[in-house]
């Protein structure tokens, strides 16, 4: 069963995420990367923060050269501690970002959902949680997923992320299942639409 994430406080599509691997492909060892940097809304260097060159593709960075590979961004921002603790509810680490990274069993990326061109990778844990973030401008800790994705043609692209948890997860904030919980099994994590163009 496949379960869909609501709006949490600092859950953004958009939140930081950190290029440290390149998903290799046959035929794609020329791949260029680009110079063009994902800024935010409020300014922040997304690229510069963590050092890549690798296009990322978030609600404010639509825009992918051809040849070149792309970061969907994606994190989690949980409280430094369980200001709120669900009833029963016990963690399986004395934080709540480290109880996330215990629980995370893998991401799936799905390119071009429900069209004749969709495709998909799945990484483990190992492979993209990306542990010891804090989030810009807070003392909140956050976990990046990390996937660094193959070229693709020119034209209009969508990006889904799927994220596997191997039991529910609270964020410490509060106990509102729809803004503060990732529950056991694959939950639709975001979605973002972007565009491919010709380079040079």
């Amino acid at each position: 069963m496949t379960h869909s994430i609501g709006v949490g406080r600092l859950r953004l599509l958009a939140a930081i995420v950190v290029a440290t691997s390149i998903l290799q492909s046959g035929g794609s060892a020329a791949a260029r990367t680009s110079g063009e940097h994902c800024f935010t809304p409020g300014g922040a260097d997304l690229n510069q923060l963590h050092g890549t060159d690798a296009r990322i593709v978030a609600p404010f960075c639509r825009e992918v050269l051809a040849g070149e590979r792309w970061i969907p961004a994606a994190a989690w921002v949980a409280n430094s501690h369980y200001e709120v603790l669900p009833a029963g509810y016990v963690p399986a680490a004395p934080y709540p970002i480290e109880d996330f990274n215990a629980k995370f069993v893998r991401a799936r990326y799905v390119i071009d959902r429900g069209s004749r061109q969709e495709r998909s990778w799945t990484f483990l844990a190992s492979e993209v949680v990306r542990e010891g973030l804090t989030y810009p401008g807070t003392d909140l800790p956050m976990s990046a997923l990390i996937a660094v994705l193959r070229p693709l043609p020119v034209g209009r692209h969508s990006a889904d992320i799927f994220v596997t948890m191997s039991a529910d997860h609270w964020d410490g904030f509060g106990d509102d299942p729809a803004v503060d919980l990732v529950r056991a099994g694959e939950t639709h994590w975001a979605s973002v639409s972007f565009t491919v163009r010709p380079s040079g």
